[in-house]
């Protein structure tokens, strides 16, 4: 009725599942894994991806970034050639290394970085960068990188889950970074990360979340409890986006919700249309803190149709409707110094608002 009222038009994002599969499957008691990064690129064989798991391996109970690759279509089919690429030295920093993100850069190279810190201060967290050939096997460390305006180590687990992409010949970082934040930084040398900005994300209790650029579109996937409470496990997956880089947000939309736990997600973007969330899930646990990471996890994967459904034109406050109001949000940002929005967007605004 207030839409109606005020000229508006309704809209909904319709975003149907799929299909639903576990790609790596249950790895025992006392034993998890978590955080999946999944590459593919046209034309390549196979789908790669890089995990977090937690085993005992050689007498020491760690977190190691393992590698996996699938020869299929990332979905059906098994995982195959699982090994351990980057693992810590016991008492150093690095002991405790997982949450990876990879890219490759200009230079050609694999750059990943991934979470790491010392076990007796593990939530004292450092942002680590190695690098490999392709296809992403044999990883010389390169140790913590820089970041302007930050200092090691983030406290109070402050950090989590890098998600890098190569933006205008540049790695870009986006680092979940305190509670509802987004910390973003970029590099020429993939070491040494400048323009630090800080973006607030629309949903103060989210989770554990990765961001997906694809489209001149940012899109962030999370996890979210019942108790809207950050500091608990999570156990539902939800999605949000932004057209402008992170300076608005569309509404969020839950995509699934499991009867245990389910955390790190991974959006992957897909030629046909058909796009994919990667995530950790443990059934029918108790959702307590003693059971964040679970026992027992299993990797899933979905999939999903009209994610970019959430995109709407005009609708510049995220609330589903294409009003005045976005108008007015317009007006804003292109009255702002310096502008955040052009006449271009004013006719995107003008065509959704007269549909």
């Amino acid at each position: 009725m207030l839409a109606m009222l005020s000229g508006g038009r309704v809209v909904q994002a319709v975003i149907v599942e799929v299909d639903r599969q576990v790609a790596i499957s249950p790895i025992g008691e006392y034993r998890s894994q978590y955080s999946p990064w999944v590459m593919h690129e046209s034309g390549w064989g196979s789908h790669v991806m890089f995990y977090c798991r937690n085993t005992n391996e050689n007498g020491k109970m760690a977190d190691r970034v393992w590698r996996a690759e699938n020869w299929k279509d990332g979905v059906k089919g098994d995982w195959g050639g699982e090994m351990i690429v980057i693992d810590g030295t016991l008492g150093e920093l690095d002991d405790l290394s997982c949450s990876p993100g990879v890219v490759i850069g200009t230079d050609s190279k694999w750059h990943m970085y991934y979470v790491t810190a010392e076990r007796n201060k593990s939530c004292d967290l450092y942002l680590y960068h190695a690098v490999a050939s392709s296809p992403g096997v044999n990883w010389k460390k390169k140790g913590a990188i820089r970041i302007e305006g930050i200092n090691w180590p983030v406290t109070n687990c402050g950090m989590e889950t890098p998600s890098p992409f190569l933006v205008d010949g540049k790695i870009r970082i986006y680092v979940p970074y305190q509670t509802g934040k987004l910390l973003v930084a970029d590099s020429s040398d993939g070491h040494i990360f400048g323009n630090t900005k800080i973006i607030d994300l629309p949903d103060k209790t989210s989770g554990i979340g990765r961001v997906m650029l694809k489209n001149n579109l940012m899109y962030y996937v999370y996890g979210k409890n019942i108790n809207n409470n950050p500091y608990e496990p999570t156990n539902q997956i939800w999605i949000t986006g932004s057209r402008n880089g992170g300076l608005s947000f569309v509404a969020s939309k839950k995509l699934f919700e499991v009867s245990g736990l389910a955390w790190s997600p991974q959006l992957l973007w897909n030629e046909n249309g058909v796009e994919k969330v990667y995530y950790a899930e443990v059934d029918n646990l108790p959702r307590t803190a003693e059971r964040w990471f679970g026992d027992n996890t299993s990797i899933g994967v979905r999939s999903f149709e009209g994610i970019e459904s959430m995109f709407v034109e005009g609708d510049y406050d995220g609330d589903g409707v294409v009003n005045l109001a976005d108008f007015g949000e317009w007006k804003k940002r292109y009255l702002a110094t310096p502008p955040t929005m052009t006449l271009v967007e004013f006719g995107v605004w003008k065509r959704g608002y007269l549909k």
